[in-house]
């Protein structure tokens, strides 16, 4: 798997208590703050609350998390966590 010091120099911040989340295919997508999801580059895409995904575009819930694992509704994994950073 690749370094994402690159992608934390370039976002900026030290991302502390911030945990990357990678694609299926082993990729970063996204990463959590808080309560909060963001792209790489610092958008803010989804609210995190009772293990599901909440769009902030529309409120709507479209992913749930369940053993570090990130699925669409319909059961098919999305993403998967990656450790904390600290």
């Amino acid at each position: 798997m690749a370094t994402l010091e690159p992608l934390v120099k370039a976002m900026g911040t030290k991302m502390t208590d911030a945990r990357w989340i990678f694609s299926t295919a082993g990729s970063p997508a996204y990463y959590q703050e808080d309560e909060y999801i963001y792209t790489a580059d610092g958008r803010c895409e989804f609210s995190v609350s009772n293990g599901w995904w909440f769009s902030i575009k529309d409120g709507r819930a479209v992913y749930y998390v369940a053993d570090d694992h990130v699925f669409l509704p319909n059961g098919k994994s999305a993403f998967y966590f990656g450790p904390k950073h600290k």
